[in-house]
């Protein structure tokens, strides 16, 4: 036993050495690989790195926030280097594009609207006239700075300096030449004091006034018309309307953008806005339409929860919000007052509070907090993306039939024929309808217009006429509606709480087992709804 106790102990040594040479090993290769991996690294930090190209040419498209167009221009002879171009005086455009001519050695040609007055673009219908009145004013009125500088002019003229007057058309129209540089600045330099614009193409520089552009105007032909109306008590009603279609306006603004002798066209279904005017006013036309492209494509993303609250007896008065703010920590403010009232029929409820949440909680915490009203459920939720000023409706509709109509049947005593009633069918739709439109300002705050229409099924109610095979019956149905539109300012991530939309339902119920023998049993019941709407306006 002695014996085999030594062999096992002996045969146990052995696997152990094995098993610590073979670990061993496998550490001392592990060591190895890393240690290369690290003079390799090293290797590579202290080679010299290759510099990026300045150009890379890739295949895989590429896209943008913002794309730029392409235009297809000639560059001016490499050639041309340095220039310089002093001359005394006042020249037109047409003497100094025959010095630059002559001093680059490229033809240089001048379009007739080059060499027109400038005067004659003036932006405007009326531009000629309210330049006159003013030229008038000015003369009619002259200060006594003006007075004091004529005075300094006249005793340098009796001193012996030369004197050039120029008129106001000739100051418009000449310029002086004072540059050094290279011959594109040369070109630029001209173009902006002349007020043209300059190309290089088919070996010679042209000269225009007058371009032709064609711009992009990123909004949708057509657009939504929406309108909301409340009556009142005393035949009193309020009607309110927005449309969002931006193109019929779009044009008239733009005319006064540009002069008399310009020419624009609007392509609203193509989307694009074509100019023919002078440099300066075809400049103005983009930049206006690129201003109103940024603030027409800002996005908004809007959630939209309603709220239904079945109110316990103990608060059938309605939703103390003063006390949820409370249980928020203060995170409700209220922006508009107003009074709750019960309606009945097609009195429409009135708006109790409309306040927004600053707190950014979730809408999970108020529901919490109305809980102690009554039953809170949710019956609407949706998420709506638009841009700018432009409106999104959204709602939910259920529609139910009713007996419109019956007419009675006829028979013919000649032939015995007889044809029985026909029922005609109708068909009542109510819920929850609104359209929101955002419009959002610079201090990124967003203005909401909302015009809000909830409907509900109080009863049908059956009328009949007749009695036994001569009995007809129709049915009636007695809806309960409200609408209202209104205007709030919240600011991005706030959520604005409309409360007020109350409704009070009295439920009866009469049973007789024999009418005016036996007494049945009688039942009543009288339910009062809140409706909560919570809109959140969130800028993307």
């Amino acid at each position: 036993m002695l014996a085999f106790n030594k062999l096992s102990i002996a045969l146990s040594l052995a696997l152990l050495g094995g098993c610590a040479q073979d670990l061993h090993q496998k550490i001392s290769n592990d060591q190895m690989e890393t240690q290369a991996r690290g003079e390799v690294a090293q290797t590579l930090i202290r080679k010299k790195q290759v510099a990026s190209p300045y150009l890379v040419e890739e295949s895989l498209p590429r896209f943008t926030t913002r794309s730029v167009p392409y235009e297809r221009i000639d560059k001016l002879p490499v050639h041309l280097g340095k220039v310089t171009m002093r001359v005394p005086g006042r020249h037109s455009l047409s003497s100094v594009g025959e010095m630059v001519q002559r001093l680059i050695e490229i033809p240089v040609v001048l379009t007739p609207d080059a060499l027109l007055d400038v005067a004659l673009f003036a932006p405007g219908q009326a531009a000629g006239a309210a330049t006159l009145g003013a030229n008038t004013g000015s003369n009619a009125g002259v200060s006594k700075a003006m007075q004091d500088n004529n005075d300094i002019k006249q005793r340098a003229v009796d001193a012996g300096a030369n004197q050039a007057t120029f008129t106001d058309r000739e100051l418009s129209s000449t310029f002086e030449l004072n540059y050094s540089g290279t011959a594109t600045g040369l070109l630029d330099y001209i173009a902006i004091r002349a007020g043209v614009q300059w190309q290089y193409q088919q070996g010679r520089i042209t000269f225009s006034r007058v371009v032709t552009r064609s711009m992009s105007v990123k909004a949708l032909a057509g657009g939504l018309k929406t309108a909301g109306a409340v009556s009142m008590g005393g035949g009193m009603t309020a009607t309110a309307s927005a449309e969002s279609d931006v193109w019929p306006m779009l044009e008239a603004t733009l005319k006064n953008l540009i002069s008399p002798r310009g020419r624009i066209q609007v392509d609203p279904k193509n989307g694009t806005v074509t100019v023919t005017d002078a440099l300066q006013n075809v400049n103005a036309v983009s930049k206006f339409l690129d201003k109103q492209n940024d603030t027409m494509l800002r996005q908004i993303v809007l959630d939209v929860e309603v709220l239904q609250v079945d109110l316990k007896q103990e608060h059938a008065s309605g939703i103390d919000w003063s006390v949820v703010s409370r249980g928020l920590g203060g995170a409700l403010s209220l922006n508009a007052p107003g009074s709750v009232g019960v309606f009945s029929g097609s009195t429409g409820g009135s708006v109790g509070a409309a306040m927004s949440r600053n707190d950014g909680g979730s809408v999970k915490a108020l529901v919490n907090a109305l809980e102690q009203y009554g039953r809170v459920t949710s019956t609407y939720s949706t998420v709506v993306a638009t841009t700018n000023r432009q409106p999104v409706p959204l709602g939910v509709q259920s529609s139910e039939s009713y007996l419109a109509q019956v007419t009675a049947g006829t028979s013919n005593a000649a032939t015995g024929v007889a044809t029985g009633a026909t029922l005609t069918p109708g068909t009542v739709s109510t819920g929850f309808s609104m359209v929101l439109m955002p419009v959002i300002m610079d201090s990124n705050r967003v203005l909401i217009e909302s015009t809000l229409q909830v409907s509900a099924l109080r009863e049908l109610k059956d009328f009949s006429s007749g009695a036994g095979a001569t009995l007809n019956r129709i049915q009636l149905p007695s809806v309960d509606s409200y609408s209202t539109m209104q205007r709030i300012n919240v600011a991005s991530g706030d959520t604005m709480v409309m409360s007020g939309f109350e409704r009070e339902t009295n439920l009866r119920d009469e049973n007789d087992m024999v009418r005016g023998v036996v007494p049945g049993s009688r039942r009543g019941k009288t339910s009062k709804q809140s409706t909560v709407i919570l809109i959140t306006p969130r800028l993307q």
